[in-house]
């Protein structure tokens, strides 16, 4: 029991809500569902009212460099340390070229695991939280190609990327 509530209730009154809202569990009445204050769970505010809006959770890559940059949309395995040689997912895992000036969510995969580092390369990289824009470079050069994994919550953005 939570705030006077038992399971069965609570399970019975979201499944009211989900029919009153035409089959999306949303916060409002139906009426309010063709406003922007519909808030579907698991997704926040910012991103209730638009189109393309992305949500909460996903991991992104936006490409500044002036070269193309490989990206896979998996991550594949508990060991999320640097993975010399291929993804952690094989062939398992789609993976395609991101242009400069491409972001991943519009031009690859909504939730992008993981970025390729070809051995002797230096790619310089900010780790920016979602929604913040002032995180720290760092700089990757890997002696063998090298794929990293990019944490949910990421946004993260590829400065620079020379071979």
């Amino acid at each position: 029991m939570r705030n006077g509530m038992t399971i069965s209730r609570r399970i019975a009154l979201g499944g009211a809500a989900l029919v009153l809202s035409g089959g999306t569990l949303a916060f409002g009445s139906p009426a309010a569902a063709e406003g922007p204050e519909v808030v579907h769970l698991g997704q926040d505010r910012a991103a209730a009212g638009g189109a393309g809006a992305k949500a909460p959770g996903y991991s992104e890559i936006q490409n500044r460099s002036k070269s193309n940059v490989r990206v896979g949309k998996n991550w594949c395995g508990d060991d999320t340390s640097p993975h010399p040689g291929g993804p952690t997912c094989g062939n398992d895992s789609p993976q395609q070229s991101l242009k400069p000036g491409e972001h991943s969510y519009e031009s690859a995969y909504k939730d992008t695991d993981t970025f390729k580092v070809k051995g002797g390369c230096t790619m310089k990289v900010q780790w920016n939280w979602d929604g913040e824009e002032d995180a720290d470079m760092s700089t990757h050069t890997p002696k063998r190609t090298t794929w990293y994994k990019v944490w949910n919550h990421h946004d993260i953005d590829i400065e620079s990327y020379k071979c």
